[in-house]
């Protein structure tokens, strides 16, 4: 306040000082001045105009600056994760063990050359082939005829040959890290490629298959080989079957304590008793599980099964890849399409003992069904199993693309009285491969096997007491089958039946009866064979 009233007591502008300092030669007018600060307003303007992109193109740069920064850490880290990359590893070592043959390749055949890469040297190895081709073409000279042909006298030798396969079958052996084997394999196995010893193998894991078929003594061996054993087996099909060496009435030539009728029988007990299914259910259950998807049987076939796996069973391959393309005419009408995978024949013959002089049971109608089933079959059987004619095509053991066909029983000799019947009959139409070609045998013997068309002879016409009253045994039958099954037995003798599973009846063939009803696949055996 006290500049201001200076100012104003003795006349002095202030503006007009600061403009004078400006302006030395005048002050000039209004107009002028604004001009002029028009004038300095845009060059501030491009300036700070400029000075903004300038601004702008750091920013983008540090920016850009930063992101390559972030991806060169990544592919820093890519890049180390690469060099510690076992197979990275395993590629530098035999990179090096290739660099090294190639040297001595080049050292043993004087050949003179300094390689970068291995291509280089390959290059090397190949031109001096060439030379020794051309040499060859062009006439050998006798010393190295003599030379050559001793060298090929020798690699003939078979005791050359015998030793050289030794020294490779010992490398191989000694890197081989799957063993297969029985479970009644001694410690020491004895290979083309040396012996094997079991209990110095230092075995990681131990897998069983099949274990529900095993007797307990016969899986101990196995399970002390390995540090983690993984069993592999289903409870619900038949367990081990003990055969006896001695008959009763021979027992008594032994010594009565040590061989005798109830040892026999506590011993068959011990031996049948399924010792996987004892530990599955005693386990906890973090120590087991089920695997419910299959692969082998059609859907059909498998809704039929179901009934001894509570429902749980899935199945896991393709739609459409487990077909038969049978189409079967009875008597009067179609008995089998490529709709039908599960078929029920209803046959009401009478069974017949001591057709071998034993205690097995026969029933002629349903072999007399089966046989005229197995014969419509060759005749009405055109595609192999993927849908292909089979009309002027010759097929081998080693390529053989038909379908395959096999029969059971639930007695020996009702088998026996079926190949009796076609053993002159050629099935043309159907697989030859050894682990596929027909067959006709019991349950106990299918186990384990398995066609693409079952049909299964149930035999009793009063099966109170029959083979075929065990859940296990019915499973194994009806599970063998992958494309179509065919059940041939009296509907109404065996759909009265309770069966046993889980500790619980039930009326197991009435269900299957029922699934084939639904399935438009219930017939009589007058629809095969007339009255």
């Amino acid at each position: 306040m006290k500049i201001l009233k200076y100012q104003k007591e003795h006349g002095i502008n202030a503006y007009e000082t600061r403009l004078l300092k400006i302006f030395p030669e005048g002050i000039p007018d209004k107009e002028t001045v604004l001009d002029l600060k028009e004038k300095v307003e845009d060059k501030v303007d491009l300036a700070i105009e400029d000075l903004e992109k300038k601004i702008k193109g750091c920013r983008e740069v540090c920016s850009d600056t930063s992101r390559k920064e972030q991806e060169l850490r990544s592919l820093e880290k890519e890049l180390q994760e690469l060099r510690n990359d076992n197979a990275l590893i395993e590629y530098e070592n035999a990179s090096q063990e290739l660099d090294s043959d190639i040297r001595k390749v080049l050292s043993d055949n004087n050949i003179i050359g300094v390689f970068k890469t291995p291509e280089e040297g390959i290059g090397f190895i190949e031109t001096e082939k060439g030379r020794i081709k051309k040499a060859a073409s062009s006439g050998l000279s006798l010393e190295l005829r003599e030379s050559y042909k001793k060298m090929a006298d020798y690699l003939k030798d078979e005791s050359v040959i015998e030793k050289d396969e030794e020294s490779l079958n010992e490398t191989l052996l000694y890197y081989a890290n799957v063993i297969g084997l029985t479970c009644t394999t001694k410690d020491n196995i004895k290979t083309d490629a040396g012996v094997v010893d079991l209990k110095r193998a230092n075995l990681d894991v131990v897998i069983v298959d099949e274990v529900s078929k095993v007797s307990f003594l016969e899986v101990l061996y196995p399970i002390l080989y390995g540090k983690t054993v993984i069993l592999v087996g289903d409870d619900k099909q038949l367990p081990p079957t003990y055969q006896s060496f001695v008959d009763k009435d021979d027992m008594s030539r032994y010594d009565s304590d040590l061989v005798n009728p109830d040892l026999e029988k506590e011993f068959q007990h011990l031996f049948e008793t399924s010792f996987f299914k004892e530990l599955y259910d005693s386990v906890p259950e973090c120590h087991k599980t089920m695997l419910t998807t299959q692969y082998r049987m059609h859907p059909d076939i498998m809704e039929a099964d179901n009934i001894f796996y509570d429902g749980q069973l899935t199945y896991g391959g393709a739609e459409g890849n487990r077909e038969h393309y049978l189409e079967i005419k009875g008597v009067q009408k179609k008995i089998i399409t490529p709709k039908n995978h599960l078929v029920f024949i209803d046959v009401e013959g009478d069974e017949i003992r001591g057709y071998s002089g034993g205690t097995s049971v026969i029933n002629y109608r349903e072999a007399e069904v089966i046989i005229s089933l197995l014969k419509k079959m060759e005749y009405g059987c055109h595609k192999d199993a993927n849908g292909q004619e089979l009309g002027g095509r010759t097929f081998t053991k080693d390529d053989d693309p038909r379908l395959s066909l096999g029969v059971i029983c639930g007695y020996s000799d009702q088998a026996k009285i079926i190949r009796n019947k076609i053993r002159n009959v050629k099935f043309q139409a159907f697989n030859r491969k050894d682990e596929e070609q027909f067959m006709v045998d019991t349950v106990d013997n299918f186990q384990g096997d398995e066609r693409d068309i079952i049909i299964l002879s149930l035999v009793r016409s009063n099966p109170s007491k029959s083979f075929m009253t065990k859940f296990n045994r019915i499973n194994v039958a009806v599970s063998r089958a992958r494309c179509l099954l065919v059940i041939v037995g009296n509907a109404k003798a065996f759909s009265s039946l309770r069966i046993e599973l889980d500790g619980k009846e039930d009326f197991v063939y009435s269900k299957l009866v029922e699934t084939a009803k639904r399935s438009h696949g219930y017939f009589a055996a007058k629809d095969i064979i007339g009255e």
